[in-house]
């Protein structure tokens, strides 16, 4: 699949590279993609191809350049599939990831042709909503003192909502455009972010890294096992989308 994708990607470009160069993109521009998703988000979401990328931007001309500046913002959204924990964990889960982005482009024509290159960054907000059972044994401390313990697999692990630092999470951008005409853009565009770590798909109260036994002595609940590794993985989305941009 990806040497295909990568085969198609050099067709597109070794074709524009011969063909007449279109206008100065500027103005306001919009659009959809389909995006494809790497290792380091398709781990989570357990979906590899599905989603839609979408993004508004308007085009600045650089004086005494053919160059353009494009900020503009945009909104990722990644369905999660049913699947295991890849925390050391087997308890199935399903994990739906969305970011709304505020991005900023260069888009550089390369010679006289139809291609531009892209290079940019983004401020991310991630938005999670996470569904399934908490991988381990759960010990929970009744008001009497008693503790009781749950089997791993069966005490709900939901949490949703967004994550911490709003726009505070820096993501690249790089990809090729290729005008079709002065309206129409085939766009490629690869974008890496920063999400946090695994703890984020965790409900934390019942997920805790200081407490291994479960004697009434302990004021809280406490995980039976594994609780060492809630925030030891980065979490770092990466996808490549292929998608359409319409210019108005």
């Amino acid at each position: 699949m990806r040497k295909q994708l990568i085969s198609s990607f050099v067709g597109l470009l070794l074709v524009g590279m011969g063909s007449q160069a279109f206008g100065q993109q500027t103005g306001w521009q919009g659009s959809i993609a389909l995006p494809a998703a790497n290792s380091s988000l398709s781990q989570w979401t357990n979906n590899h191809v599905w989603g839609v990328c979408l993004d508004g931007s308007y085009g600045f001309a650089l004086p005494n350049s053919r160059s353009v500046f494009r900020p503009g913002m945009g909104l990722n959204v990644f369905p999660g599939k049913e699947g295991d924990f890849s925390i050391a964990s087997t308890a199935p889960r399903t994990i739906s990831l969305t970011s709304v982005q505020l991005n900023a482009d260069l888009v550089v024509p390369l010679g006289n042709s139809s291609v531009s290159f892209v290079s940019g960054f983004s401020l991310n907000t991630w938005i999670k909503n996470v569904s399934g059972k908490l991988g381990y044994q759960w010990g929970e401390k009744q008001s009497n003192g008693t503790v009781v313990i749950h089997p791993a697999g069966t005490v709900d692990n939901n949490v949703s909502g967004t994550v911490d630092n709003i726009f505070g999470k820096f993501g690249l951008r790089f990809g090729i455009d290729y005008a079709l005409n002065d309206k129409v853009t085939l766009a490629v565009m690869l974008q890496m972010t920063d999400l946090g770590t695994d703890a984020e798909f965790l409900d934390l109260d019942k997920f805790r890294s200081s407490y291994t036994s479960t004697t009434a002595e302990n004021p809280t609940n406490m995980p039976l096992a594994g609780g060492n590794v809630a925030g030891k993985r980065a979490v770092v989305p990466s996808w490549l989308q292929f998608g359409v941009r319409y210019h108005f």
